[in-house]
């Protein structure tokens, strides 16, 4: 799951120097970068119409619609609208959230519009998984005083293993469960006859 990979990520960035972990800067390293790819993972698991790094506009159509509910998003937007695939645009907004301090900020903002995860997230993601992303948002409450100063033009997707690409963002997160079958089914009593039989 994302949100323990994460979790784990923070505990050895925390171990790094107990005593004094709020100074620590974060740069480029295998550890930052495995943190951005989670981060990448959960923007882009479940996603709607996203099958293929080289797509250009899924991500973006999303990330323009939160740009509504969240107005500090604007400069990054305006900056990520410019790469061309969903590969460079998602490393670079990730990387810009963390070098900006916006993470926990974005992710909290996401909790409160369940009207935009449901129009951009499929009902399997780790987006529309309220548990995972308070998590994520508990863990970054440790490393809010960290700093982040990664390349933004870090290549975050494409030195992340092929396992790991369909682990965390190709395989549906919650698929056992079938939520895409119940979200898309008009029918409650055919619901509710399947959950009891």
């Amino acid at each position: 799951r994302i949100g323990v990979s994460i979790t784990d990520f923070i505990n050895k960035a925390t171990k790094h120097d107990n005593n004094n972990f709020d100074s620590i800067t974060i740069t480029e390293s295998s550890e930052s970068s495995r943190l951005c790819f989670l981060i990448c993972a959960l923007f882009l698991n479940g996603l709607k119409g996203f099958n293929s790094f080289g797509l250009e506009n899924e991500f973006l159509d999303a990330l323009e619609a939160l740009v509504i509910h969240v107005i500090s998003l604007g400069e990054i937007y305006e900056i990520v609208s410019n790469e061309k695939t969903v590969l460079t645009q998602i490393s670079k907004f990730v990387i810009l959230l963390l070098n900006t301090q916006s993470f926990k900020f974005v992710l909290e903002s996401i909790l409160s519009n369940e009207s935009w995860t449901s129009q951009f997230y499929s009902a399997t993601s780790y987006m529309r998984d309220e548990e995972t992303l308070r998590e994520i948002i508990i863990c970054h409450n440790v490393i809010q005083n960290m700093s982040f100063d990664i390349n933004e033009n870090a290549k975050i997707i494409t030195n992340a293993s092929h396992e790991d690409k369909l682990k965390f963002i190709f395989r549906p997160a919650y698929s056992f469960i079938e939520l895409d079958y119940i979200e898309k089914c008009q029918n409650k009593e055919k619901i509710r006859k399947n959950v009891i039989q």
